[in-house]
């Protein structure tokens, strides 16, 4: 989304990668473990079936997991009034023992 709002400004969509890419190279800590920095805190991101199985080896019964959409404004600082679907999201999930 990063690049279409580069392109969108005016920027040119090889340019605006280099720009993306170049950030990233800081910010992914691990592209294969799904680390990456939250504001500045590295941040580990899971997959659905990867935090059920994290929850269930400690002993935790997952009772629901859901998407949890957000604003765009909590993962971009400033972001166009035109940015809208698709929402950033997260899991939200509960669980017990």
């Amino acid at each position: 989304m990063l690049v279409e709002c580069l392109v969108k400004q005016g920027q040119q969509r090889k340019k605006a990668i280099r720009k993306i890419s170049s950030a990233a190279k800081s910010e992914v800590h691990s592209l294969v473990e799904g680390i990456v920095d939250v504001g500045e805190t590295a941040t580990k991101h899971y997959m659905h079936d990867e935090i059920v199985q994290l929850l269930e080896e400690v002993g935790f019964a997952v009772q629901s997991i859901d998407r949890v959409e957000f604003p765009w404004a909590e993962v971009i600082d400033h972001p166009p009034q035109w940015l809208k679907k698709p929402y950033p999201w997260d899991w939200m999930v509960v669980a017990g023992r």
